[in-house]
């Protein structure tokens, strides 16, 4: 042991710091010490550059030329200030004071980003609205682009937004992805998929072949799946590309789909209607509730006057058109709808939930879409997202309450700035936030995003969920609504209120002038009328639309162009003379059942004007002035 231990002190001994001494010289120090993390320092700010574009058909990134206008007219905002506590309508509040003297306040706006070279807008999840924050991140280092719903007055026009030439610069699709994404995304990805380019035909372009883009959006949607460093920036993106998609392939025109459904109306058979005008609605609802009547067969409808005496009509098309007019006439100003024109919701109203007048709704429009009859045009964009995604999905806005008091009461609480204010906001509204299930305690200020959106759900969707269910059903009528689900932005404009783009040329190259033979007294006389016809169209677009949707209902019974078209085509015919006395008729006559509208022989404009204001404002039914 002596040898062995030459201290004479036995292993065991060995002082445990001498160990550690012989351990921290062989090995290193094992001490470990605490990293200190460095802070993020979190802005409540951002800057971001927002482009106002000059109009709805701007679909691609602006650059050299165009980009150069859009300066000059003012239309870009380099490095603006976005606050992250901003909620969407804070944003666009934010924008229009911006662009104040541009961007007219009566006119829609949506926001849009860059995708290669085309312009998206994100999807987001349900529920989620594109806040500040959220721009923030979805957006990156990408410029913000307000695409205004109608055209701007200014100098600049759509056109504006195309390019001078589209190959030219245009980036590479790696380039493309690694914008599209945050920072570290593209090199991480790039290591686990490889995109090989074959040709440019895969890079986006602006360009009619919808195949290319189609490819080049299948490649950010592969890249995209591997990459998941920010799961809000790729659930956002991909559902944009998804809808680009889905946008670009599968959205036909709505004409051709209703073409499609009309196969199944078979003409063998009809549905007998008698309709008073003074109650259309009611007479609808006795014509569908008949045991005989079948969506497929054709429609056939007889008028009464306010007397109880039968027109003299026989419904070649005519009659249907102006029942389908009033029919959705009626529904439009019914009990189960509130809101503004344009702009309606379902309401609760207890007849009708009784006498399933909801479903009835439902089939009135889908009766009216199919069988040729006029859009309904009054929809509420709320109403419509909850008919093609599911009311879950829905996104109410405080415009969808009609009771201004409620209403008030509910901006008070979105605007309070204070736990005090939003404590006094929500006091006088107990009672109704017990019944809507969102009585609950309010410990921070920003609980008052979730309270709002919940009392907006409750009164707009969840309060009519039984009423929105049936009207759901009947649009299920002959198949709509699973075409509307299929393709949305088909039947948007057919269902949401849009203006009317009825002017004095649409009608007047939808009429066929049927002329006399040439080199005869009746070509003459007919050939100075046309210029009177067309200089009256041109006064009746002066007053308004209303004159010439008038000019339309007295010759085809339709307010509106339906969206099936008019068969047959509406036609003019003249007045030479009255079969029975021989001398021509003073005032013009129209047969609704072939679409014909029948000009008086005028030799001065001021006569066949004063001719035909008197028949257009004295005529209450067929053959009726």
């Amino acid at each position: 042991m002596s040898r062995l231990f030459p201290s004479g002190t036995p292993a065991t001994a060995v002082p445990h710091s001498s160990l550690r001494y012989d351990s921290q010289r062989h090995f290193g120090n094992f001490t470990r010490t605490r990293r200190k993390r460095v802070k993020t320092q979190h802005h409540d700010t951002f800057i971001k550059d927002v482009i106002l574009l000059p109009g709805p058909k701007c679909a691609v990134v602006v650059k050299h030329k165009a980009k150069h206008r859009l300066h000059q007219l003012g239309h870009i905002l380099n490095g603006f200030e976005f606050q992250k506590s901003w909620s969407r309508g804070d944003v666009e509040a934010h924008i229009r004071h911006a662009f104040v003297d541009k961007l007219p306040p009566d006119i829609s706006i949506e926001l849009l980003m860059a995708c290669g070279n085309k312009l998206i807008a994100p999807k987001l999840h349900a529920g989620q609205e594109l806040c500040a924050e959220l721009i923030h991140k979805v957006y990156k280092s990408k410029a913000l682009y307000v695409r205004p719903l109608q055209s701007l007055e200014t100098q600049s026009n759509d056109s504006s937004c195309e390019e001078e030439n589209p190959e030219e610069n245009q980036p590479s699709l790696t380039a493309q992805a690694n914008e599209s994404f945050p920072s570290g995304s593209a090199q991480q990805s790039s290591s686990t998929v490889s995109v090989y380019v074959a040709d440019d035909d895969l890079l986006p372009s602006t360009s009619s072949n919808n195949n290319n883009y189609n490819n080049y959006l299948s490649v950010l949607a592969t890249l995209s799946d591997v990459s998941s460093e920010d799961e809000e920036l790729q659930t956002a993106m991909l559902a944009s590309l998804q809808s680009e998609r889905a946008t670009e392939c599968t959205a036909p025109p709505v004409k051709e789909i209703l073409h499609e459904l009309a196969t199944k109306i078979t003409d063998h058979t009809k549905s007998k209607f008698n309709i008073s005008r003074s109650n259309v609605l009611d007479g609808a609802l006795r014509g569908f509730k008949r045991g005989s009547y079948q969506p497929q067969n054709g429609i056939m409808v007889r008028f009464s006057d306010d007397l109880g005496f039968t027109e003299e009509a026989v419904d070649l098309g005519g009659p249907k058109r102006e029942f389908l007019r009033l029919l959705i006439q009626a529904l439009s100003t019914s009990s189960m709808f509130e809101g503004e024109e344009g702009k309606k919701n379902l309401t609760i109203d207890s007849i009708a939930m009784r006498e399933d007048r909801y479903f009835f709704a439902g089939r009135a429009i889908a009766v009216s879409l199919i069988h040729g009859g006029p859009p309904a045009c009054f929809v509420s964009p709320t109403l419509f997202s909850c008919l093609v995604h599911g009311p879950d999905r829905g996104q109410p806005v405080l415009e969808d309450i009609v009771d201004v008091e409620l209403r008030d009461k509910i901006k008070r609480i979105a605007d309070s700035e204070t736990m005090d204010e939003l404590r006094a906001a929500t006091l006088p509204l107990e009672d109704y936030l017990a019944s809507a299930g969102c009585l609950r305690p309010l410990r921070r200020l920003e609980d008052k995003t979730l309270l709002v959106k919940d009392l907006l759900m409750f009164q707009v969707i969840h309060r009519v969920r039984g009423p929105f269910e049936r009207f759901r059903d009947g649009l299920r009528t002959l198949g709509l609504l699973d075409k509307i689900q299929a393709h949305p932005e088909s039947f948007r404009p057919v269902l949401c209120w849009v203006p009317s783009t009825l002017d004095s040329d649409v009608l007047d190259n939808l009429f066929i002038i049927r002329r006399s033979a040439k080199a005869t007294n009746r070509w003459n006389a007919e050939d100075a009328v046309i210029p009177f016809w067309r200089d009256y169209l041109c006064d009746a677009e002066a007053e308004g639309t209303e004159k010439l949707a008038s000019i339309l209902i007295f010759a085809t019974g339709a307010s509106r162009i339906p969206p099936l078209g008019f068969a047959p085509q509406p036609s003019i015919e003249f007045l030479h003379s009255d079969m029975q006395s021989g001398s021509p008729s003073q005032l013009p006559m129209a047969n609704t059942c072939i679409n014909c509208l029948k000009l008086p022989l005028h030799t001065s404009y001021n006569t066949f004007k004063t001719s035909m204001d008197f028949a257009l404002g004295n005529t209450h039914g067929f053959g009726l002035i």
